[in-house]
Formats: structure tokens, sequence, C-alpha cells
């Protein structure tokens, strides 16, 4: 099995290719959708409330996700040492998740998975290759604007808490994994990329 992970910035379009790779019949693992699951298991929910006990303490019980996700959003893009706090707490359920995901995929040729933030750490080079998005920045707030319930000013607070495209691209340069750069148009460009990858 070859596995493959999508990177980019919020709003570059990965969860778009992704969807495109699916539509093809290749499995996808999107990292941030079983995050948002991890938030209705209990015992992280009690290892969150414990690590930002003062940002949950108005916290109404029951503790849903949505609650959970709405209330992680107001600090975690704005304080990197918080951020790495929660990245550090559902990573060990995350690549749990990620490796039942293989196994069950595991006589397919290809598995691709989708992970914004996963170059600020080594986690990446558990990739065969790296696909990385990028995309004109206002075309990536105005989509962003449009479909997510988010302000401009929550819109930079992330893009500022992600790497930009120079940093993302001098890592993988050194990281000696293959990867490919793809400038996403919201176009039929995109899935002429998709077709274009897979019959090479």
């Amino acid at each position: 099995m070859k596995k493959v992970c999508i990177v980019g910035g919020i709003g570059s379009g990965k969860s778009y290719i992704c969807k495109l790779f699916e539509d093809k019949g290749i499995p996808v693992f999107y990292f941030d959708d079983e995050a948002k699951k991890l938030y209705n298991n209990n015992d992280i929910v009690e290892k969150l409330l414990v690590t930002f006990k003062d940002e949950f303490a108005e916290l109404d019980y029951p503790y849903d996700s949505s609650k959970i996700i709405k209330t992680l959003s107001k600090f975690i893009f704005k304080n990197s040492n918080k951020r790495k706090q929660l990245e550090l707490l559902l990573k060990p359920a995350l690549w749990e998740s990620f490796n039942n995901a293989c196994e069950q995929h595991k006589n397919e040729e290809l598995f691709i998975s989708e992970c914004a933030t996963i170059l600020k750490s080594d986690d990446f080079k558990n990739f065969d290759e790296i696909i990385f998005i990028q995309a004109d920045p206002l075309k990536r707030e105005e989509i962003v604007l449009k479909n997510r319930n988010m302000s401009s000013e929550d819109f930079y607070n992330r893009v500022s808490s992600q790497l930009s495209n120079v940093e993302s691209t001098e890592i993988l340069k050194k990281s000696g994994i293959k990867y490919t750069i793809f400038f996403n148009e919201f176009d039929s460009k995109s899935d002429n990329f998709v077709n274009n990858y897979l019959n090479d």
C-alpha cells in the first residue's frame, strides 16, 4: 500500500481534492474528522477538562462534541502552547485510528490521508508521499468565509497558526520524501490533476 498525505493551508481545497480521490474509489482518512469524533470519547473529554480547566470552566454538562469544538475554537488558534497541548493529547488516539484504517485497507494500492498540520512534526515521515495543495490567499479567504461559520479574524488566526508555503516547501525539500505541489484554481484542473496522478 502506498500511503499519501494531502497537506495545505485552510481553504486551499484539501478536502475537495480528497473527495475527487474518493470519487475514484480511493479510500481517504480525514484527520480532522477523526479528531472531532474523539470529542465524544469520555477519556479524551476528561483529559480536556483537566488540561484546559480554566477555558472549560463555564462549559455546561453534558459535554457534547459541538460544545467542546466551539470552546476550543475560541482559544486554540490564538495560543500556540495550548494548541500543542491539544495536539499531544489527541495524537495517540488519532494515530491508533489511522493505523486501524490502514489495516482495514491493507489490500488497497493507494491510501490517502488529509492533515493540515502534519508538516509541523516528523509524523509526515510515516507517509510515502506528500501532496501539497496551494491556492490564492484571497480565494482561500473568500471560500472559507462563504462556506464556514468563521470571521475574517478567525480565518487569519488559523492561517497564522499554520506553516507558510515557503516553510512547508523547505521542510519537504529537506525530508527526502517524494512530494508533489499542486496549485488549486478550483476548476477542472483539479479533476485533471487527480486523474493524471492516478494514471502515472
